[in-house]
């Protein structure tokens, strides 16, 4: 006699499918089934996958299971199932699990927020473990006494600001690090020789003359930052003093510095290769700047040189010391080569061989990670609320790092994959409001280029009904920057994007869903004009960085374990029972 077990009858809901509570408890979703209206390859549970195509499967990919472990099936029953699943017995069979009444202890809670942003700002602090910072140093006042630290200010001839450069840290001249005050040091870099006659006689950094003249040092920073002297209409205002005789590498002395020329066998004379500026301050009442001398060190550099080395040093006294360059030179000089590096991008591309359009999903339905994140626009007026799929980039870095080339760049955004970009807009000074507004215009577009209306909370939306796609908060700010002495003020210069999302379903099979959608502008700044270029002409241009960062929030909770409360004892007694004590 065979004893024959009674299933259960197969039960579906919106997060399970019980093929019998002694065989299994998955989740509902195929989520190896990314192509709609396609087959995918082993993946067995693909509804388009026709008998034919898994002759051509290989194996099947397996789907997350829970499995009950207490069922309600004796140890003396022979069970065969044919399947992965396995179904072990109780035992006895007094105690068992036939039916699991509490299915939402294996559920991650659904969280929907909509389009609130004062609940994303509160999730996102409430969540947030890692933050972009927008590298913006905005500079609210200056100082009239001088601390350490500050950059030495300097005014050019044609009244545009500027500071007192150095090299930055690195092995070839790049003259865009501020001087400190009272950051003593001296650097060494290579200036490579590319067209030696051009570079000779046009080359700003090699002219000694641009170190020296055409500029004057601000006494303490809110001299000329905030007071807005010109040039020569102070006497406050510092002028460097050239200190002679001007030193050489060949044990020679000139009576005067001399601009770089060209030699009658190709080479060139009179290239700067060091500076030394010793610095004066006082601490009468404030510390300001009274004195700058400069010491200067020519050299003549041959024909067929590749490279040559240049020194910068800053030296900082009180009024009471004097200060004394070192006069050592080093003649030694060095051939650098840098690499060339070539950066190859894969690009594959996928061949159809059907008339169908195929919808490649980023999940089913929960997003996967580094998959495209589904965005789209609402269609206006359409009576099934279509959505129009669009993608959502971000600017591509350049090899020129300028933002005109960044905006024909552009990755798609990926979904858990958090990075922050950047690239360089020049501006010019004397900017008017009118141009302020332009190239504020000119950065949102470049920021928000396509920016959609919602995001789809699922990776499987094809945007064939509007449930379940999220409108995108976009707070854009409405004040206008302008323009003050001629910087443009009020100007925001990056954007974040907050994408909010949690896991649904069971805790075996979690799928991610987006919540919320937010566009986050940094903190308006003033564009501070600072002249690095020797000389300093009012055509020259300033670079201001301008940032983008992407930052994926997790929010989920875990459920909650509930349990009934513990029973009351009610004690009851005789209404005699004290008597006859009352």
């Amino acid at each position: 006699m065979t004893e024959e077990i009674e299933k259960v009858p197969e039960e579906k809901d919106n997060f399970n499918v019980i093929v019998g509570d002694w065989v299994l408890v998955k989740y509902a979703a195929c989520s190896c089934d990314l192509t709609s209206k396609g087959c995918d390859i082993n993946c067995c549970c693909d509804a388009d996958c026709t008998s034919n195509d898994k002759i051509a499967f290989s194996t099947c990919i397996a789907m997350p299971v829970v499995q009950l472990r207490e069922v309600c099936v004796s140890d003396t029953l022979l069970l065969f199932v044919n399947g992965q699943y396995e179904a072990r017995g109780n035992g006895g069979g007094l105690f068992c699990i036939y039916r699991d009444n509490y299915q939402e202890r294996n559920l991650y809670p659904d969280i929907s927020i909509g389009s609130n942003a004062n609940i994303i700002n509160a999730l996102v602090n409430k969540y947030r473990k890692t933050t972009y910072s927008s590298g913006d140093q905005i500079i609210n006042s200056y100082q009239s006494s001088f601390k350490f630290g500050d950059p030495l200010f300097i005014l050019y001839s044609s009244n545009i600001k500027g500071f007192l450069a150095q090299p930055l840290h690195g092995e070839f001249c790049s003259l865009t690090n501020a001087a400190r005050f009272l950051n003593s040091n001296k650097s060494t870099c290579v200036q490579q020789v590319k067209d030696i006659k051009n570079q000779c006689l046009n080359d700003v950094n090699w002219n000694g003359i641009n170190f020296v003249y055409g500029f004057q040092v601000a006494p303490y920073p809110s001299y000329i930052m905030e007071m807005g002297v010109g040039l020569n209409q102070s006497s406050n205002l510092i002028s460097p003093t050239l200190k002679l005789p001007i030193m050489c590498n060949e044990n020679c002395f000139y009576s005067n510095i001399s601009k770089p020329s060209v030699q009658v066998d190709g080479g060139c004379n009179n290239v700067l290769s060091k500076i030394t500026y010793a610095v004066t301050y006082s601490t009468n009442i404030t510390i300001k700047i009274i004195n700058v001398d400069v010491f200067v060190t020519l050299a003549n550099i041959s024909k067929n040189s590749a490279s040559f080395l240049q020194t910068f040093e800053y030296k900082f006294q009180s009024a009471s010391t004097n200060v004394q360059p070192n006069s050592s030179v080093s003649t030694n000089s060095s051939l650098y080569s840098a690499s060339n590096i070539s950066l190859q991008e894969n690009v594959s591309s996928d061949v159809g061989f059907s008339s169908t359009v195929l919808f490649e999903r980023s999940g089913n339905p929960g997003y996967l990670i580094d998959y495209p994140l589904i965005v789209g626009y609402l269609i206006p007026n359409n009576f099934s609320g279509m959505v129009n799929l669009s993608v959502l980039t971000t600017i591509k870095p350049t090899t020129s790092s300028m933002c005109e080339d960044a905006s024909f760049n552009r990755i798609p955004v990926k979904f858990g994959i958090d990075f922050l970009t950047a690239c360089f807009v020049s501006v010019k000074k004397n900017m008017t409001d009118n141009d302020c507004v332009i190239w504020q215009d000119q950065i949102f577009n470049l920021l928000l280029k396509d920016l959609p209306t919602h995001v789809a909370s699922f990776g499987s939306l094809d945007g064939s009904t509007a449930a379940g796609w999220i409108a995108i908060v976009n707070n854009k700010p409405t004040s206008k920057p302008s323009s003050s002495n001629g910087e443009c003020q009020n100007m925001v210069m990056g954007v974040s994007f907050e994408i909010l999302y949690a896991k649904t379903g069971l805790f075996g099979n979690p799928q991610r869903k987006v919540v919320g959608f937010q566009v986050k502008y940094n903190t308006p700044r003033s564009l501070y004009f600072l002249c690095i270029e020797k000389p300093c002409s009012s055509s020259y241009k300033q670079k201001f960085v301008v940032t983008q960062s992407i930052a994926y929030i997790d929010i989920s909770s875990t459920p909650q374990a509930e349990y009934r409360p513990i029973p009351t004892f009610t004690a009851k007694a005789p209404n005699d029972f004290l008597y006859p004590f009352f």
